[in-house]
């Protein structure tokens, strides 16, 4: 039987924690697929959606998936913005932060000329 309409639009793990990281909504993402600016095949099945909305141009990487008759959103993202630091990462590497910090500022104190 073939399914005739829109597909519907799923999202695997890494698409809701990255959308959830990167602040995106759904609404975007999904006209994006819908109406898309430009499409591009990638390999293994895999289709980028690219869509400016405003000053943003949103970037989708889907796969379809024909037994659900559905898109299936892999990563979303927004072109020119930076993920939000890793506040792990950061914690973690916070004690050689601040070595380098020290190290750096008590290199540059030798090289202060003193007044008299």
């Amino acid at each position: 039987m073939k399914k005739t309409g829109k597909p519907r639009i799923i999202y695997s793990n890494h698409a809701h924690y990255r959308i959830g990281l990167r602040g995106l909504n759904k609404t975007s993402i999904e006209q994006t697929i819908r109406q898309p600016d430009r499409v591009i095949r990638e390999a293994e099945g895999q289709t980028k959606y690219i869509k400016r909305m405003g000053a943003r141009v949103y970037n989708v990487i889907g796969s379809y998936k024909a037994d659900q008759h559905a898109i299936l959103v892999v990563s979303a993202w927004v072109h020119g913005e930076q993920d939000p630091p890793d506040y792990l990462w950061l914690f973690i590497t916070l004690p050689f932060r601040f070595i380098y910090w020290v190290w750096k500022w008590l290199f540059a104190q030798k090289h202060v000329r003193r007044r008299r």
